[in-house]
């Protein structure tokens, strides 16, 4: 990422390109030293499933930042206008030893202090969160009950007032949840997973079916005279079962098996095949699945490489509005808060950075 002034030339000037240059580098330290990365490659997998990934983007206690990666079906949004999210409630499921950590003694009800004098620690209780933009704040003040967005805490069945645990906020908004594709007004997007999941049952019944064919191959239901009831015999490898044999042709195999599984496999792939496709991995992998010789001409690779951006143009686009963007802005705010920038030039001072 790159930052850049309202005036294209004042960009270039020396004492406010020099400070712009510091300040991107130090941004890019707070987010190769905090955890931001990995949770967005964690995150990038829930956008292909579930079609949206969701953390929020806080202040760290030691790096200056800290990306929550919210787990999938513990948490419900809500987005603006513009698609962005704007509003999260989250339920967590937190020991009695992290929620007397985290909110004290004094805040906490009476089941959660009882189980804390008790001494079970790991006894787990429902927590809310809820981060959505404040209404009814006085921007003149600066405190914790005034910020834009509220960040309240409160126990699901607390017994003791309103079960409001903490009461606090944000200066801009935290949540970051790039969609996969938002289709009018929906707030949870649409992903490849909900239009593969038709062929991903279709692959585990198949695959269900291969493996009982496999099994029939290997020990095929058998039927005997009733002679053989209460009589020895064996079906391992070499072993020889006695029986009377009045047809008289001697020795033969006990079973006899030849299930046709030629179709199935193939149809399997063909399945397998389907999802690929659905997962848009021959773009991901577009190299590594070329036929022939390997490395191509660079005339090929480039037309590849456009078909890829033609084809998920869309999706970085969001990833790009709904994710990058947001997390760039949110780093810059929060060195701003902590002074880990230099001062900027005076041509620049109360200006805004693009």
């Amino acid at each position: 990422f790159r930052f850049a002034t309202t005036d294209p030339e004042l960009r270039e000037w020396g004492p406010v390109k020099l400070w712009v240059d510091e300040v991107e580098a130090i941004e890019r330290r707070m987010f190769q030293r905090s955890n931001v990365y990995p949770a967005f490659h964690e995150g990038y997998g829930d956008i292909g499933l579930f079609g949206q990934s969701c953390g929020i983007l806080i202040e760290g206690s030691d790096d200056p930042l800290h990306m929550i990666q919210l787990l999938h079906g513990r948490f419900w949004i809500a987005r603006d206008a513009e698609g962005r999210a704007t509003t999260l409630y989250r339920m967590l499921r937190w020991s009695v030893e992290k929620i007397v950590r985290r909110f004290g003694l004094d805040t906490i009800s009476t089941s959660i202090r009882s189980a804390y004098d008790a001494g079970r620690y790991d006894q787990t209780f429902d927590i809310w969160h809820a981060i959505e933009p404040r209404v009814g704040r006085d921007p003149q003040k600066i405190d914790k009950r005034n910020k834009p967005f509220l960040s309240n805490y409160w126990e699901a069945n607390g017994n003791s007032g309103d079960g409001l645990l903490e009461e606090s906020g944000f200066d801009s908004n935290p949540i970051i949840c790039p969609p996969w594709l938002v289709c009018g007004d929906d707030t949870y997007a649409q992903s490849p997973g909900m239009d593969a999941i038709g062929d991903v049952k279709t692959l585990q019944a198949m695959v269900r079916d291969k493996l009982e064919v496999i099994a029939k191959l290997a020990r095929p239901p058998l039927q005997g005279p009733t002679s053989l009831n209460g009589n020895p015999m064996s079906l391992l490898p070499g072993a020889i079962t006695f029986v009377d044999d009045p047809t008289g042709k001697g020795l033969r195999p006990v079973m006899e098996a030849s299930p046709q599984i030629g179709p199935l496999l193939q149809d399997i792939a063909e399945t397998r095949q389907r999802i690929n496709s659905g997962f848009y991995a021959d773009l991901f992998l577009m190299l590594s699945n070329m036929e022939g010789v390997q490395p191509r001409n660079q005339f090929e690779i480039a037309e590849r490489k456009e078909e890829k951006l033609l084809a998920l143009g869309p999706v970085l686009e969001n990833i790009y509005n709904n994710q990058l963007e947001p997390c760039v802005d949110r780093a810059f705010e929060i060195g701003l808060k902590r002074n880990l920038f230099p001062p900027p030039p005076r041509e620049i001072q109360n200006q805004r950075l693009a």
